[in-house]
């Protein structure tokens, strides 16, 4: 492993955890913090098992047993409230979608293809709709906790075989936004992008569709220059009304803004296809108010102090790039491409000096000394390997 600081004006310290080689085949990471002040990971794997285990204890492994074929998604959500604790949702290649509360099955359901994106989403009086999209391109939000189905979202009809070569999945990915509309209200709306890259016989141009639902109906159906890999959301320029913008990572290598017309920018070029994006606030960056008086080291803390999100960026290449304002502020290297990672706050641990770490060595360290208002970054890669990074220090 190999582990730098791309841009050295950056503040930011990647602190490498653990770097574990697993002998299963890993699909899915997620972390999570729960009710009782522990942070835990959650790992699927191909057989149907989730490994769950405390961030500060390895050899604690609880096991889950699906009873069912290779897991392609896991999300947890809240179904009676946050502190009653999270439940599990887990789709798998058969098409079953289960839920599971304190490791114990609540309810299952089959659709009738593999289960290819898995989100949740609330409406204005906090009920919970799950969203699913299966491999053969049907859309299902479901209600409550038996999996009722709620209703189908229908995607709009192309007249493929005339006009139109196709290739790819018929959904790549969706998503939960709320945008500010015309008269100053928020609405929410559901992001689905159409996984098939479309190409047109008689002009060779290629294009491919982002569709905008609000409630079950299409409201808007956006064109884009090549498939929409991933969509993440947070606050990327001073220029929009809205206080969420969205970004999306493209399979040709960019990474696109929706501006408030609804049209596309290029807002980054990555130039390999991107497959995951996350976004993230750090609640310290503010908080650098220290002034010297070297200009340069004074124009470098000021680009990051700013309240723009920072990019956590992975594709077809061996890093995870983390950019803010457009600039790239770190770089972790693998031997191989990121298949899945998660990020996520840690707010119960206690301080600790980092000056003194060797950043390219995992560090184990006890209870006592783990970082205050942190990040944990989980990474899983193509060849099993799985990370656990702490981010500090952005101030």
């Amino acid at each position: 492993l190999n582990l730098t600081n791309s841009v050295p004006i950056s503040p930011m310290k990647t602190i490498l955890e653990y770097d574990v080689e697993l002998d299963v085949d890993l699909t899915n990471v997620l972390i999570e913090n729960t009710v009782d002040n522990n942070t835990k990971i959650f790992i699927s794997e191909s057989s149907g098992k989730i490994m769950i285990f405390p961030y500060d204890n390895l050899n604690n492994v609880e096991i889950i047993e699906t009873k069912g074929s290779s897991i392609q998604k896991m999300i947890t959500c809240y179904f009676n409230g946050v502190h009653n604790g999270f439940d599990l949702l887990v789709g798998d290649s058969d098409g079953n979608l289960s839920l599971f509360s304190r490791s114990h099955l609540l309810s299952k359901k089959s659709f009738s293809s593999s289960i290819t994106n898995l989100i949740t989403n609330k409406d204005i009086e906090g009920n919970m709709t799950i969203i699913i999209s299966d491999i053969d391109g049907n859309i299902t939000g479901l209600s409550d906790m038996n999996l009722s189905i709620k209703f189908t979202y229908i995607l709009p009809e192309i007249n493929f075989t005339s006009k139109y070569f196709q290739e790819g999945d018929i959904i790549s990915c969706m998503s939960e936004i709320e945008l500010t509309d015309e008269e100053n209200k928020i609405c929410k709306y559901l992001l689905i992008a159409d996984g098939r890259l479309l190409t047109n016989k008689k002009t060779n141009e290629q294009f491919s569709f982002v569709h905008f639902y609000h409630q079950s109906d299409l409201v808007y159906s956006l064109k884009c220059p090549n498939v929409m890999n991933s969509i993440s959301v947070g606050k990327f320029n001073s220029d929009s009304k809205n206080n969420n913008q969205v970004i999306f990572g493209c399979q040709n290598g960019l990474i696109y803004l929706l501006e408030d017309n609804f049209t596309l920018s290029r807002y980054l070029s990555i130039g390999y296809s991107i497959t995951n994006l996350l976004t993230f606030d750090h609640v310290n960056d503010n908080h650098n108010n220290n002034h010297n008086n070297n200009d340069n080291e004074e124009k470098n803390k000021s680009s990051l102090t700013t309240n723009y999100s920072y990019i956590l960026c992975a594709g077809h290449f061996n890093s995870l790039k983390i950019f803010k304002e457009k600039e790239l502020v770190n770089e972790i290297f693998f031997n191989d491409w990121i298949k899945s990672f998660d990020i996520i706050i840690s707010d119960t641990f206690e301080n600790k000096n980092y000056d003194d770490l060797d950043q390219n060595t995992p560090h184990s360290y006890d209870q006592q000394q783990k970082p205050s208002n942190d990040y944990i970054l989980v990474i899983s890669t193509m060849n099993n390997h799985f990370y656990c990074y702490s981010i500090c220090d952005f101030t």
